[in-house]
Formats: C-alpha cells, structure tokens, sequence
C-alpha cells in the first residue's frame, strides 16, 4: 500500500517536472544546492560548478557541497575536476542535486587523431604530440605552422623568411634526405595533401627566389586540433609519406542537437622592427672614406670639398628608414554551428590583411569553409568538408643571395649614406657600386603571387556489423598559382632589359579514393581495434613560365606581355605522380595493461623504376601500463605509468618524377652551314632507381601523479635513412654530368621530454604549465661507395661562389664549411722587406687582413699555402636542443597566457658582416664595425674586425660564423571575459590583447637569429643574408558569442 502511494506520489512530481519544462526549460532564479562526489563517496572539494555558456559559476566545499543562483542562459550545470571526467547536468525544475565524478586519467583519455581514426591517449604505444585549437588560436600569426613552433617536443620549425606569407621550414626529428623534400606529410581532415605547386620564381631576378608558405591557406582560426606523428609505429601507416612525420590537421565541427552560434571576432595588430645594427652615417662614412684614401695614398680625396663636400658637411640618407614602416594586421571572421538530432554543421568565413614592416609587402587571405555531418540511415552517415582559399602575396626580393640586384634591404644596408633618392641608378654619389633606391624598387617593381586552391573531401561510413563499418573516402584538391613580376624601366633590371615582365603560372589537380575497413570488438579483459585498406591517388601538375622584355612603354606591365619586343623562349612541364596503397593496422590491449600494434603498408609509385615501383613498410610497437598492475594499486599518488616501444620502417618518394629515365631535349648542330633542331640525352636514367628507407626505433615512458594533475614524456629515438638518393657525377666522356642513384645513410638520434600539469587548480584562480625540450644529433653515415663529399651552392650570387654547406660522412648534416681563420695578420707577420713570414692567402697580404689556418697541402699536411684544400667545417648548423615553455593563467574572468621558445646550440653564417664589417669601401659598413676595426692603432686580433678586404677574400670562413642559440618570449596574450547577464542576446564576449616576439636573448650579432634564407634546401643551411626583418606584433581583439 505504501508503495502504491509512493509510486502515485512519484507520477505526480513527475508530471509537475515535465509540465514546468514544457512551460520554459530556462526558467531564471532558482538555486541549485547538492554535494560532489567520487565514485567511491568520497567528498570533493575544490570541484568548479559552472552554469554552461555563462560567466555563472562556483566551487564545491570543504565537504562536496555547492549551491549556485541560475540566471539567465541554459540550464545545464557542468561539473569539472583535476582527475576527474567533465559531466554536465540538466537541471531545469530541479533544485537538489547528488552525483558522482567518475575517475579520469585526464590526458590519458584524451582522443587523439591518428592515420584512419582515433586511438585513446592511453592506447598509444607511438609517440605522438597535440597540440589544441584554443593553443594555436591564442597566436596572432597568419599561418598554423608558425603557432605551432615550441608546442611539442621534437618539432623545429624555422621561418626563412619573416616576409608576410614567407617560407617556414618544418622538421620533424630531424633530416633524412639529401636530395629529397624533408618536410612532413600533412593531412587535412583525413585527406593527404599533395606538395606544394606554387608558379616558379624564374625569372625573379639573381640569387635564390625562396616561394611563399605553401600552408598559407590554412586558417589558424578554423583548427580544432593538430596531432604531430613522430616514430614507425604512428607514421607507418602513412608507408613513403611517413619517414619525415606527420602532421594530422582536424578543422572544427558543430554540435548536434545544438542552436545555432554565431561567432564573430576581429582583431587588428600593429608591427615595428625593435633595432637594426647600425650602419654608418653621412659624415662618419667621408671621413672613413678619406681615410682609406689616404692609407692607401690615393691621388685625391673622395671627399675633398669638391665635387663631394667635406666630410662635415655631408647629409645623412637613412636607407632603412626610407623602405621601412609600422606594419597593419587586420584579421575578421564570422562562424555559424549547430545541428540538429541528425545533422550538424560549421560554417567558417575569414579575410585577413597581413601588412609588412617593409613597405608594399603584404599578405592577404580570403577563406571559406564548410564542414556538414548527416547520419541518412541508423547504419549510414556521411562527413564533408569544403574548404575555398583565395590569397595574394606582394613580396620583395630579401634573402636571395644576390648582391647586385639585391633585395631593399640589402641596398639600403650597403647603400652610401651621402647618396640621394635621386640620384641615377648604379651611379649614386659614386662611392659604391651597383646605387639604386630601395625604396623605387619596393613601389614600382610588381612581385605578386596569386594563389587559389579548393578542398573537397567526403568521408562516409556504413556500419556493415555493430563493430564493423566500412569507411569510404573520396575527395579533390585543386591549386592555381600565378606569379606576375613586371621590372620597369624605374628599376635596376627594368634598366638593363629596357623593362622585363614575367608571367608564371601552376595548377595542380589531385584526387584521392580510398575505401577501408574498421573493426572494434571488446571481450572479456581484451579489445581489438583493427584497420584495413586501399588508397589511390593522383597529382597532376601543369607548369608555363614564361619571360619578355623590351617594352616601349611600361604602362599595362604584365596585364599585356604582349607588348615586350623581346620575348623568350616559354617553358612549359606536366608531371603526373600515382600512388596506389594497401595498408593495414591491428591493435589490441589486454586489461588495459599489454599492448600491442602492428602495422603495414605498401605503396606503388610511379616515381620509380619500373622493377622498383613498390615499397613494404611494416612496424610494430609494444606498451605495458605498469600503474594498472596490482602491485602499484596502492600506490594512490601513481596515477599512471607506462612503457612504450617501437620499431618500424617507413619511406620516402619525396623526389621529382621520371628520375629513373634517360630524358631527351632539344639540341642544335650546324651541318654546311645549316643550323638543324633535333633532340638528344640530357640526363641518363637509373633503372634500379628505389625508395629511400627509414627504420626507427622508438623507446618511452609516460607518467601521471596526483590523479595526473601532472604528467611527464620520455622518448629516445634512434632512425637510420638508407639508399639515400644522391647525385654522382659521370665521366666526361658521357657527356653528362651526373646520374641519380641509391647509396649512403644517415642517422638521426635524440631524446625528447615533455612535462606538465596544473600548478594551482581553484576556484578563482588556474595556473596550468607544460614545458617541452628535445635534441636531436643528425650524422652522415655513408655518402656511397667512395663516400665523396658533397658541396652546397655558394652563398652570394656570384661573388661569394665557394660552398657555404657540406655533406661529410661522420659528420652533422648540412655543417657549414670554408676556411678557418685564427686571427688577424699584424705587422709582426712581415719581415722589413714587407713578405709575409705566415702562410698567406690571395696575392695582395696587408696587416689587418685575415690570418688563416694552414690544415692541409696535396699531401695531405700543411704546407705553408692558403688555398682550397685548407677548407674544413667550420660550424654546425643544427640546435643542440629546441625548447618551449607554456603558461596559462586565469583569475575569475581574466586569462593570460605566457609563451617561451627557443634554440640552442646552432651556427649561422652571417654572410652580411663579410660586406658590412670588413672594410669593403664597394658599400657601408656596420658602425660597430667601424669602432673596433683594425687599424694601426688598434691592432686587434679579433677576426670580426678585419680590415681592407677585396673580392677575392669574400668566401666562407669562420669568422662569420656565430652562434645562433636564442631564447624568446613569444608570445603574450592577455583576454577579458565580460559578463554577458544583462547583455540581452550575447551568450559570450571577450576582449584580449596579445604581443608577440616581446623580447630575445641571444649574443647573434645579425637581425635575428631565427633565419635561413634558404629555406628547404638541404644543402645550405644556416645562412643569413640580407633577410627579411622579424618584427614585435601588437594585437588586440574582440570575439562575440551570439
């Protein structure tokens, strides 16, 4: 009877509940009282209670207790604690509420994307890096890859150039190829992005025409999450893509059963160069002048009062100031999501203006994205992504190399600070060479590089069996590049060539079909997770550039090429590359203890010879969580511990189609004085031509204290690349001059360590910290049979001709390379007939000019002479160790996050001080330079302060080398969240400002220390050269919730 009358009672409190939600589920006003739990009863106090999508919230007691006043908003309570899984709670008509937090291993249950689906961070036996969404959004930086720099550990990210849109070099565990890209795979929501296909530079001018980040279509913005896949055991099932790493980009989505949101943000920035090493002014640069003139007993003065005036009377021109400015950023994006039981959407808008601190250089974007999830059946559902980016680049020629057609500012370091905007190209006031006004080159050259590229991907899934779903992936890229220069008759080519235009362009289709099986099946203590597939996809690029000069007037520059009277003959090139793959990957753990993962893949490419088309690449990785042992079950504050191994092989086809094919080319011959076209060899193909390999062996441990409140990574790494592909030259009787083959190694090892965790964890204040430091020792093994160096380019068009970089077995990948200097010659070193009484180098030996190391003669010992043969490495390009350095605060409503990066260890060739600060009088110099220069006054003997070199003493050397290490505080952001309660409407708003590159500390005498001009050219790192500026970024933004 009393139950009767219970269960009566219950309908009635039922119905009243169900008829107060139907009247307004968001009622205002009512408290809300109960008590937190764990699963075992035990109180929580400290758990954070927050009313959802509201600034509303509070803190459990002492005792697990709460209450909290509801105001306007949803309903919805969520709780959340350290080491505890968020849970949220409808509370609408309900005034008491008792529940339990259940355990989480925090990180160790965090889903993290890998190759064809998800894994649980405590299933992984790889190692693998993340980075989230709100992490690389926090960043005011106009492409991904830069936020990412000192995310994770084992990740060297370099911008070559600072240029807006400019180059980024990314490494993943160092280099593996000589010959081939080192750049990791990227995949975009599951598609495989092909390489980038921007138009060529040829054309551009002298030196080396760097291109624009081929990652500049991604917005930052649109990213939900970033996974860095590091050893065999993550990248193997990527096989030939997977030996240089992977990184695994996943946009965001909406929410089902969610009203739609809108959001909009805007923010604008300003950026300024902090300092610039100071070159001389007007009157200090006559006076060095005449002095030079009358040491060297010169007939007259070239500042003498006439035509020059004296010194003293000369005018300054401040070159750097004249091309230089406050950059302006201005960035907006608008975001709609939601969906509804069956369906869910994002929909993405964004257009940034990334403007230069050089003047007329600017990068701008447009962006569109769409991403639609539908379930159509219980068993079927779909996913698609459609992403269209439009961006324009207005670049300059900084970092080229070149000297004589040189970037702004390079002209305006070596410029004569007595010259004038007016005067007449390569005349000047005639105290230096090749004159011309940066500031004319920057406004009338057009250096612009268009590029539009589509993203289209569907990914759908049929559940065959309740743990079976077969998975079908089908998707298209495609990309026009066009690239337009036009030089007019203002400029210094334009001059030479009676105006030249150039007119680039690239468009690439690639297309992708893959169909794979997955397979989840949990029984008794165990579970398998099993993966099965083929993938097939094709890149087809088409390339015309084309070149013309001789225009009459220069009034429609590129827009009609047509009028150039002097055209060029046009180049034009298709390469089409296949893949065709079958993959697999079964994993399975017992008692969340034993772990296993095997892994498979081989990949047919059409990039190699006919008999060597495919490639197998296998891998196998082990783990053992030691914490869920009953031995450790009483150790409480041992939340986790695991051991994890690895070992797998992967590969890379990362070189240039028909490699393996002896090429034909046109070719002319005169026969009776006839000229005949016909074709003939221009390179001998390899038949045995193959896949480079990788094998790596992956050891770590991950630990978790403290229901992982904090969390600690160990990782060694040892990988070996064999079969390099290399160049090797032919006798000259073959009347070619190399063939590509498969020889030599090389290994990189290092250790990796990432720890982290929530310092302080309250009610008002948060404080959480993750530091991430890794090293890695890259060491040629074998260059081939005879193990011949191999040489890098020069590092200056045309005057520093010697290589900068060489590839020597037993020695660091890419090490700098040239002659070793031990100081300065000094008087002492002449006898009273004036010959040198020290080996020597050049022809013309005076005091104060290099003193350089005699190491080797034909015989293989000194010999008393300065030549090629006493070169040697000089400098190692690559950091010691890279670290980075997070925090995030927050009191109450106010945020801040604080960033630090760095690099330690590595050499840079500053090949600016070979012509600023060594007395060349073609140009100016450095002020510092000049104070400390050698003179007979002050014979130093610090090679940086040599004096009165020509031509033939600009090569590499030591004396130009320095270290490069640098620790930089990166990133500040300070945000507001303002309460929105009586803000009829907005859900959120949120104010925040944001600096980046505050400070560096570095003994780097050049810009910057964080440079490399030649971006991902293997063999020429480390060199700096009239590179573009780093600036100081100020942001400041606005982002509403609607």
């Amino acid at each position: 009877m009393m139950k009767n009358k219970r269960i009566k009672k219950m309908k009635k409190t039922l119905s009243f509940c169900l008829i107060i939600f139907s009247l307004g589920m968001f009622a205002q006003g009512n408290v809300v009282k109960g008590t937190v739990t764990s699963e075992d009863g035990i109180p929580l106090p400290g758990v954070n209670v927050l009313q959802k999508t509201t600034n509303n919230g509070t803190v459990t007691d002492f005792d697990g207790n709460f209450e909290i006043k509801l105001i306007k908003g949803e309903q919805i309570l969520v709780f959340s604690y350290v080491g505890f899984k968020t849970q949220e709670f409808s509370v609408s008509g309900k005034s008491n509420i008792n529940l339990s937090l259940e355990e989480d291993a925090q990180s160790l249950n965090e889903v993290v994307v890998v190759g064809y689906g998800t894994q649980s961070r405590a299933d992984l036996v790889g190692s693998i890096g993340s980075v989230k969404g709100e992490d690389i959004a926090s960043m005011p930086v106009p492409t991904f890859d830069m936020a990412l720099q000192g995310r994770t550990a084992g990740l060297d990210i370099v911008n070559t150039s600072s240029e807006p849109g400019g180059e980024v070099t990314i490494r993943i565990r160092g280099n593996n190829s000589i010959l081939g890209d080192n750049s990791p795979l990227v995949v975009i929501d599951g598609y495989p992005m092909p390489t980038g296909s921007e138009a060529s530079a040829n054309g551009a001018g002298d030196g080396n025409q760097t291109s624009s980040n081929i990652l500049s279509f991604l917005n930052p913005a649109e990213i939900e999450s970033v996974e860095i896949l590091k050893d065999a055991s993550s990248t193997a099932i990527y096989g030939s893509r997977g030996a240089n790493g992977v990184i695994i980009v996943t946009t965001k989505k909406g929410a089902y059963q969610q009203a739609t949101q809108i959001n909009f943000t805007a923010e604008t920035g300003f950026s300024n160069i902090q300092d610039f090493p100071e070159v001389l002014d007007g009157p200090t640069y006559a006076a060095w002048r005449n002095e030079v003139a009358l040491r060297n007993g010169d007939a007259e003065l070239p500042f003498d009062g006439d035509p020059r005036p004296l010194p003293e009377n000369t005018s300054t021109t401040d070159w750097l100031d004249r091309i230089l400015r406050t950059g302006v950023t201005n960035r907006y994006q608008l975001t709609l999501s939601g969906g509804g039981d069956k369906s869910r959407y994002f929909l993405s808008a964004n257009y940034l203006e990334n403007g230069g601190v050089v003047k007329f250089t600017d990068f701008s974007r447009g962006n569109i994205r769409l991403n639609i999830d539908n379930t159509l059946t219980d068993r079927l559902t779909t996913s698609t992504s459609v992403n269209y980016v439009r961006t324009k680049n207005n670049r300059s020629g900084e970092g080229s190399g070149a000297i004589i057609n040189s970037g702004a500012v390079f002209s305006a370091y070596k410029n004569s600070p007595t010259a004038t905007p007016g005067d007449n190209i390569d005349e000047g006031d005639g105290t230096t060479n090749f004159f011309t006004d940066p500031l004319v080159e920057l406004a009338d050259t057009r250096n612009e590089t268009y590029n539009e590229n589509l993203i289209i991907s569907i990914l759908s899934r049929y559940k065959i069996l309740d743990n079976l779903t077969f998975n079908l992936s089908t998707g298209t890229t495609s990309s026009n590049s066009r690239r337009e220069l036009f030089f007019p008759k203002t400029t210094r080519i334009g001059s030479l060539r009676d105006s030249r235009a150039v007119y680039n362009v690239s468009s690439s289709s690639n297309y992708l079909v893959e169909s794979y099986l997955s397979y989840n099946k949990s029984f008794n203590l165990g579970n398998i997770d099993a993966t099965a597939g083929y993938s097939y996809q094709i890149d087809d690029t088409r390339r015309l550039n084309t070149i013309v000069d001789g225009f009459p007037v220069d009034v429609l520059a590129t827009d009609n090429i047509g009028l150039g009277l002097v055209p060029f003959i046009p180049t034009s090139s298709r390469i089409e590359r296949v893949l065709s793959s079958y993959y697999a990957r079964l994993n399975y753990n017992y008692d969340k203890r034993y772990y296993i993962s095997l892994t498979g893949r081989a990949d047919g490419s059409s990039v190699f010879a006919e008999n060597k088309k495919w490639g197998y690449f296998p891998s196998v990785g082990f783990g053992w969580t030691a914490s869920n042992e009953a031995f450790l079950e009483d150790v409480d504050i041992m939340s986790n511990l695991k051991f994890r191994a690895s070992y797998g092989i992967t590969g890379s086809q990362s070189i240039q189609p028909l490699q393996s094919l002896t090429l034909l080319g046109t070719a002319n011959a005169v026969y009776g004085d006839v000229l005949y076209s016909g074709l003939a060899p221009t390179r001998i193909g390899n038949p045995n031509l193959e896949w480079e390999k990788t094998k790596q062996l992956n050891v770590g441990v991950d630990i978790g204290v403290l229901k992982n409140r904090f969390s600690a990574s160990f990782d060694y790494y040892n990988k070996t690349t064999e079969d390099l592909l290399l160049n090797f030259p032919l006798p000259t009787s073959a009347g070619l001059g190399s063939i590509t083959a498969n020889a030599g190694s090389i290994e990189n090892k290092g250790i990796e360590i990432v720890v982290g965790g929530y310092v302080v964890d309250n009610k008002d204040f948060k404080w959480n910290s993750n530091f991430n430091w890794s090293n890695n020792k890259a060491t040629v093994l074998s260059l081939g049979d005879t193990d011949a160096d191999i040489f890098g380019p020069g590092p200056a068009a045309n005057i520093v001709t010697d290589p900068s970089n060489i590839m020597r077995v037993g020695e660091t990948f890419g090490a700098l390379y040239g002659y070793k200097v031990i100081g300065l010659l000094q008087e002492s070193d002449f006898d009273s007939s004036g010959a040198a009484t020290v080996p020597i180098f050049g022809t013309t030996p005076e005091p104060g000019q290099y003193k350089y190391q005699d190491i080797s003669g034909p015989e293989g010992i000194p010999d008393g002479v300065i030549n090629g043969q006493d070169r040697s490495i000089i400098g190692n390009t690559n950091p010691d160790y890279i670290f980075g350095w997070n925090n995030d605060f927050s009191y109450k409503n106010f945020t801040l996050g604080i960033f630090i990066q760095g690099s330690v260890g590595n050499d840079l060739m500053n090949i600016n001080n070979l012509f600023l600060s060594t007395g060349r009088t073609a140009n100016n110099v450095f002020k510092d330079w000049y104070e400390n220069r050698w003179t007979p006054e002050n014979p130093t003997n610090n090679p940086r302060y040599v004096d009165r070199i020509d031509n033939q003493y600009l090569q590499p050397n030591s004396a130009i080398v320095e270290d490069g290490s640098y620790i930089r505080l990166k990133n500040v952001s300070l945000g507001y969240n303002i309460p929105t309660e009586k803000i009829k409407g907005v859900n959120s708003l949120r104010v925040y400002a944001t600096a980046t590159n505050l400070i560096t500390i570095t003994d780097y005498s050049g810009f910057d220390p964080e440079v490399n001009i030649r971006g991902g050219n293997n063999l020429s790192q480390g060199i700096d050269f009239g590179s573009y500026p780093r600036a100081q970024n100020f942001t400041i933004g606005l982002n509403i919730g609607l």
